[in-house]
């Protein structure tokens, strides 16, 4: 407990023979609560805006504020020395009364120069702030409410009259606003926050001075625009047992290029070699969707696509007799000659990016056919048979094409990006491969719902994946990390944890700032044909150094959702694809 009225320190400056004399007064009503007191020496860098009213907001981050202090301590006594304090430039002193959990219960600071002559430094504590703010939300899903209400008071619970307050707004792309204002007489402020308009997640951070904890934050989510909402024939993925997931494909599907998707609609039938599925595609063209499906196709199991230079062709493969069917814009079936004719007999049953990259690399528009024998083989653009080192990973990890997750590009700490494909092995270890040297890797993470972010200016592709704990779980973003002989392992750069785990998760960049962003699918309730779900937005923007992450609205969400991102409209954003069994639905990001 703190007797004294006031601390009264003496700080030797470094270098000559001045001195400074420093008072720290503990209003009275406090005393009673104070445990300790501590004191810091803040020298501000040249580059860092620091200075006391920052302070007192709580708008430094605290690897800024521990480099910046040259000395600290703690007292218990009404007097202290100071060993050395720097002579010349800036100097903040920073008192904090604690109590006996450490939490501020008084606060001051105080600012000096160079020092050239004995000097002195008064200060009165200010009390400590406890904010409280409604109607708050701390995971999104909804726009900022039209008004909220800021209640502050002191640790006795003593409402705190013309208390300043300042909110920061930060949304999509980093843009922002913001405002403040002073409590009335009844320690409250309320105010209209002005909401981004672009679709994705907000932040509004509320902060007074000397904040006993961390401040308030309202997380919102501004819905996106819905595009389209296209029926698929007989419901894309059901009951497919062989690959649930590879039922789609996006790219430049129009006949002059133009971003779209090819989905294939489900058998009505028992899964069986001889089912009959229809390719639905769809492109925009520059104004509108355009929405054609194919006449049934017998035997097919996955659809995938290869760049053709001026645009990318969807394409499916049917084991009986082996073809290559390629599906035009208006939904017509080009038919080709298969180009594993050497495997009569066997089913492709997946298929996979499996080449370069970058566009420069010739691999770059390879894809691996998986078949129902476990055999993997590697096609190039020209629907003819390439060699790879695809096979070797097989062996290598006793696993079997099924067992296929995905397939994207990892940068290493070096920023080179290397092909990658994520597999389960008969233990059901989850594993990645490094497909251009063969190396392989096992994963720290004990989900199989993976994903990979884009290469972006300035932004290396990052494998992502869902880790669960007993706590809960976690999408992690992870970079390769410097490869030696026969091994590969990878790193965790960062973690956002979710309220559930995610179900399928991809990467790109849905706010057209440059920085990757991650968008999951999470199921938090209904049944099994009407599920209740919501998008979670990771963006690459940061509030106090977390990634900007929000839930979405609730959207109408088919059995076993899963997620693409596409800039359909090509304006410089991804847009988002929520695939389902029995529909699919294109949502505009970005600006409106």
């Amino acid at each position: 407990m703190w007797r004294a009225g006031a601390i009264a320190l003496v700080a030797a400056v470094a270098c000559g023979d001045p001195s400074i004399g420093l008072s720290f007064d503990i209003p009275d009503q406090y005393r009673d609560r104070v445990e300790v007191v501590a004191l810091r020496v803040v020298v501000p860098p040249a580059n860092v805006e620091l200075d006391c009213d920052r302070l007192a907001f709580g708008e430094i981050d605290s690897d800024t504020l521990a480099a910046a202090t040259v000395e600290e301590v703690l007292t218990r006594d009404s007097s202290l020395e100071l060993s050395s304090v720097p002579r010349k430039g800036r100097k903040l002193f920073w008192f904090e009364a604690l109590d006996s959990e450490e939490l501020t219960v008084a606060a001051a600071c105080g600012e000096l120069e160079t020092i050239d002559d004995d000097a002195s430094l008064d200060l009165v504590g200010e009390p400590a702030t406890v904010v409280t703010a409604t109607p708050i939300n701390e995971l999104g899903g909804a726009p900022f409410p039209a008004m909220i209400t800021v209640a502050v008071s002191d640790v006795d619970s003593e409402p705190i009259f013309d208390a300043e307050i300042r909110y920061d707004i930060v949304g999509p792309a980093g843009q922002g606003s913001g405002g403040s204002g002073t409590t009335s007489s009844g320690g409250t402020f309320a105010f209209s926050p002005e909401a981004p308009t672009t679709p994705g997640p907000a932040a509004l951070t509320v902060r007074t001075r000397w904040s006993r904890s961390s401040n308030p934050r309202f997380l919102a989510y501004e819905p996106a625009r819905p595009s389209l909402s296209l029926a698929l024939p007989t419901g894309a993925g059901r009951p497919n047992i062989i690959d649930p997931k590879l039922t789609y494909t996006v790219g430049r599907f129009g006949p002059n290029g133009e971003p779209g998707f090819a989905a294939l609609g489900a058998s009505e039938t028992e899964v069986t070699f001889n089912q009959e599925r229809r390719v639905s595609i769809g492109y925009y063209n520059g104004s509108s969707w355009v929405t054609n499906a194919s006449a049934p196709i017998v035997g097919v199991f996955s659809i995938s696509h290869v760049d053709r230079g001026n645009r990318d062709q969807p394409f499916v493969i049917v084991p009986n007799p082996n073809g290559w069917r390629e599906i035009q814009p208006n939904g017509g079936i080009s038919q080709f000659a298969s180009p594993i004719t050497l495997i009569a007999g066997e089913r492709v049953t997946r298929m996979l990016p499996a080449g370069g990259c970058t566009d420069e690399d010739p691999a770059h528009s390879q894809v691996w056919l998986g078949t129902g024998l476990n055999n993997l083989y590697v096609v190039d653009s020209s629907r003819a048979l390439a060699t790879g080192p695809a096979a070797d990973v097989l062996s290598m990890a006793n696993a079997d094409t099924n067992a296929f997750e995905a397939s994207g590009c990892v940068a290493g700490a070096d920023d080179q990006e290397h092909r990658t494909v994520v597999f389960r092995n008969d233990d059901a270890t989850l594993f990645f491969a490094l497909m251009d040297e063969p190396r392989l890797g096992g994963l720290p993470l004990s989900s199989a719902i993976v994903g990979f972010t884009p290469s972006l200016p300035g932004q290396s592709a990052r494998l992502i994946a869902v880790a669960l704990q007993l706590s809960g779980a976690t999408i992690t973003r992870q970079r390769l990390v410097p490869l030696t002989e026969g091994e590969a392992t990878v790193e965790i750069t960062d973690e956002t944890p979710t309220p559930t785990a995610p179900i399928s998760l991809t990467g790109g960049d849905v706010d057209g700032d440059g920085e990757a962003d991650v968008v999951s699918v999470l199921i938090l309730g209904g049944t099994r044909d009407a599920p209740i779900g919501r998008l979670l937005v990771s963006l690459g923007v940061e509030v106090d150094g977390e990634p900007l992450t929000a839930l979405s609205e609730e959207l109408r969400i088919g059995a076993s959702p899963r997620i693409a991102l596409l800039d359909f409209d090509e304006d410089g954003d991804d847009d988002v694809l929520l695939f389902s069994e029995s529909e699919v639905n294109v949502l505009e990001m970005g600006p409106p």
